[in-house]
């Protein structure tokens, strides 16, 4: 069947309240998940940019989510992005997130790839990086950064497993586990603004200032994700 755009762009925010997704959750014991199986889309969830559903490479059941990131000129701000907005991320005082992810190219030398981020009002935050030979993880609070030292493969499905402990003081932390690399993680730093966060995203997006030469167009698909404020989530969830 291919791919088949999504009739809307999502802009409802989160509330909280219970498990919410696409698709008749069953067993999920979870505040969030996804995997993309049934017709609707819950207000729960938000998005813009281009994105699609994907028949031809889901992760698992029928589908996955592709987000197309267009090719970028340098000093240019662009992408697009999937997740949660509002309340329920403001009010958290963590957050755990679990998101499988497959990318068609890395960026080119010299550009940073933003795709997972906890931000906030003025653009401030916690973001995993891609750039064409590593995988990082960044504070912009304290301006702190651990790398994979290696960058994740094209074309194969790799999982992001994230815990952001949210702390306007020295108290905040940020834990990337992967199916890849060991886990990276920055301690003791600020993690939260005032007014706190209210966003956690995934998908492609380059700000104006990562991004140094021409970028051409690619695609990032996300599948399986998980998201809660209190339980820790694994890859093999």
């Amino acid at each position: 069947m291919g791919c088949r755009a999504l009739a809307f762009v999502l802009l409802a925010s989160a509330s909280g309240c219970g498990r919410i997704a696409f698709d008749p959750l069953g067993d999920c014991a979870f505040d969030m998940c996804t995997s993309f199986e049934g017709p609707n889309v819950d207000p729960g969830w938000v998005g813009a940019g281009i994105l699609d559903f994907d028949y031809t490479l889901p992760r698992t059941g029928s589908k996955s989510l592709r987000l197309t990131q267009t090719a970028t000129s340098p000093g240019t701000e662009s992408g697009s992005y999937f997740g949660v907005s509002g309340a329920y991320v403001t009010n958290a005082r963590q957050l755990y997130a679990r998101v499988w992810m497959m990318i068609s190219a890395n960026p080119v030398a010299s550009n940073t790839l933003d795709v997972a981020k906890v931000i906030y009002y003025d653009g401030v935050g916690e973001f995993v990086y891609l750039r064409n030979d590593d995988l990082e993880l960044f504070n912009q609070f304290d301006n702190q950064q651990v790398a994979a030292g290696a960058a994740v493969p094209v074309n194969t499905w790799f999982c992001l497993n994230w815990h952001v402990v949210l702390a306007t003081g020295a108290t905040g932390s940020s834990t990337l586990e992967t199916d890849l690399f060991p886990p990276l993680s920055i301690a003791n730093s600020i993690t939260n603004g005032s007014p706190p966060g209210n966003q956690l995203l995934f998908g492609p997006h380059f700000s104006a200032a990562n991004i140094q030469v021409m970028n051409p167009a690619f695609a990032l698909w996300v599948d399986d994700i998980i998201i809660d404020d209190s339980r820790p989530i694994s890859c093999d969830d």
